[in-house]
């Protein structure tokens, strides 16, 4: 006799969940990375170890706004400036949420097998009742962001390659 009474099908569906959310958030912050790879002017290996040395995705999104605000400065560059600004801080927005997703502690019930918050200890503050429809429309707000944040990336070079003109002491980078 199975002596683990729980239902392998609910639990891998919930880690599925979870995982979905965390893989978006993942690539949302590598296409930050590349945006500040881009700006930066740094090659490649120094471009990562300052990023990924930076341990909070708060920390990495204000580094690419620093390097975005310094590359784009000039009157011209406003739009590329307000841009960013915008899609980090949607991004901003939805960490509370990501953080719920990756940081709650779960307990499985049984019978029947059921995943629910903890309830001994605390619960994240933003989690909601309807966790499962929160992180699936977590997940799909996320991809959507992952989609926009990339295309700014992809115009990024038209603009490193404007600001490069206009200060051709700055190092060019992988945009131009």
């Amino acid at each position: 006799m199975d002596e683990n009474p729980i239902d392998l099908k609910v639990y891998d569906e919930h880690a599925k969940l979870v995982g979905r959310v965390t893989m978006a958030w993942a690539e949302i912050h590598a296409v930050l990375y590349r945006i500040f790879w881009g700006v930066s002017g740094l090659e490649r290996e120094m471009a990562e170890a300052i990023f990924f040395s930076l341990k909070s995705d708060s920390a990495q999104r204000d580094l690419v706004i620093a390097a975005l605000s310094e590359r784009f400065k000039a009157e011209e560059d406003k739009e590329v400036r307000k841009s960013a600004t915008e899609l980090i801080g949607q991004v901003n927005n939805y960490s509370n949420q990501r953080n719920a997703a990756a940081h709650s502690m779960w307990a499985i019930l049984h019978p029947p097998t059921t995943i629910i918050p903890d309830p001994h200890i605390s619960k994240q503050r933003n989690l909601k009742e309807d966790f499962v429809l929160q992180f699936t429309d977590l997940e799909k707000n996320l991809r959507t962001l992952f989609t926009k944040l990339f295309a700014f990336d992809q115009t990024l070079n038209d603009f490193v390659a404007r600001a490069a003109e206009r200060l051709p002491q700055q190092t060019k980078s992988r945009h131009i």
